[in-house]
């Protein structure tokens, strides 16, 4: 059976094909005037890219503004999905074209976002975002801790309210683009079910934090990603009193903090000795704010 399903993938080859992008999990190659061809390392994992397909597909059928997905199919370098090509700016490429428009493209952004955060599924249809980001921690952070102190994090995590609300995961002005002036989004690949913060703690992190880290990010300034937040978090959190909104933007800041020490010691590219310096400030503002993040 298993035979079976795997001869009825058809095999795509990307010879020749130029190459527009890569990440973590994948290189991306223009396939033809309309498609692209997002092709996975081969330590991914089969049902993880099928479960990417699937997650894309059913956030079109849910109104959410996603690129259109095609086939899985075999490639040269392992198995890859085939996509619409969405041949224009990333939001932050735009934002820098029109910089006039930044007050339109940031209250746009977190139009879509709360279309997001409204968007429901079955509690097991997609992944626990809380499971997620245990997973990333596990992958660098904890090496960094203590068992107490890891254990502190799990526990924080796994008490956080379970929710049925799609979270991209990945929400940032370089994962929208523009296409006729309306947003679509892109990489879908993270998306899970769980608490909004963790997706606005992506944002004021693209936003606040990264910009010293990531060079992809400097397409603004310091100044338009500063502007670009305010201007977000003032749409998304319209209805919110001063004092919730205060308390809103406490909890963001802190979660971003846990998202960046989870992430930071990936890409870091130094000893374990130096990246143990680096991280040991944010460890323990870290864990001065921890119990006070357990009010969501």
């Amino acid at each position: 059976m298993v035979r079976d399903m795997e001869d009825r993938l058809k095999t795509v080859s990307i010879k020749g094909l130029r190459e527009i992008g890569r990440g973590a999990t994948s290189r991306v190659y223009q396939l033809d005037d309309e498609r692209i061809i997002k092709v996975f390392y081969p330590w991914i994992r089969k049902d993880e890219i099928e479960r990417e397909r699937n997650t894309s597909r059913r956030a079109l059928i849910k109104g959410i503004p996603a690129t259109i997905t095609f086939e899985m199919v075999h490639t040269e370098e392992g198995y890859g999905i085939i996509f619409e090509l969405v041949d224009t700016d990333t939001l932050a490429e735009a934002v820098r074209k029109e910089p006039d428009k930044l007050e339109h493209y940031a209250l746009a952004a977190a139009d879509v976002l709360k279309i997001l955060h409204s968007t429901h599924y079955n509690i097991g249809e997609l992944p626990d975002t809380r499971e997620n980001w245990w997973n990333l921690c596990s992958m660098g952070l904890v090496r960094y801790l203590t068992d107490q102190q890891a254990g502190r994090v799990h526990r924080f995590l796994m008490e956080l309210p379970c929710r049925d609300t799609f979270i991209h995961g990945d929400y940032h002005a370089q994962n929208i683009m523009v296409k006729n002036g309306e947003l679509i989004l892109i990489d879908l690949g993270e998306s899970s079910l769980g608490h909004p913060v963790f997706d606005l703690s992506g944002v004021y992190m693209s936003c606040e934090q990264l910009q010293a880290d990531n060079p992809k990010l400097r397409i603004l300034s310091a100044e338009q990603w500063d502007e670009f937040w305010k201007v977000f978090y003032g749409r998304y959190f319209e209805a919110f009193s001063e004092s919730n909104l205060k308390q809103a933007l406490v909890q963001i800041e802190r979660f971003a903090l846990l998202r960046r020490l989870m992430i930071w010691p990936l890409s870091l590219k130094c000893d374990e000795e130096k990246k143990k310096e680096l991280l040991m400030p944010g460890i323990r503002k870290l864990f001065e704010d921890i119990e006070d993040m357990s009010d969501l």
